[in-house]
């Protein structure tokens, strides 16, 4: 299971934060993809599960997409 926060910080964090925290932390097989900027930090018991970005995420995802491995082509969409 893979868990994607973007921008989420601490002005409603029960809402994401939270609970995304609660599920990596249960289970064994989730990955938390955190990207924020000024708010990366996670819990010390998801340190294993987590995963921190904490540059811009436009600049982020414009890396994902674009590395060579891709070969020029877009990933596809399921």
């Amino acid at each position: 299971m893979v868990l994607l926060e973007f921008g989420v910080g601490f002005n409603a964090p029960g809402i994401i934060r939270f609970p995304f925290e609660a599920m990596a932390f249960r289970s064994s097989n989730a990955v938390l993809i955190r990207m924020n900027k000024h708010e990366p930090e996670g819990t010390p018991e998801n340190r294993k599960s987590t995963v921190v970005f904490d540059e811009c995420i436009q600049w982020v995802l414009s890396d994902m997409i674009n590395e060579t491995h891709f070969e020029g082509k877009r990933p596809s969409v399921m």
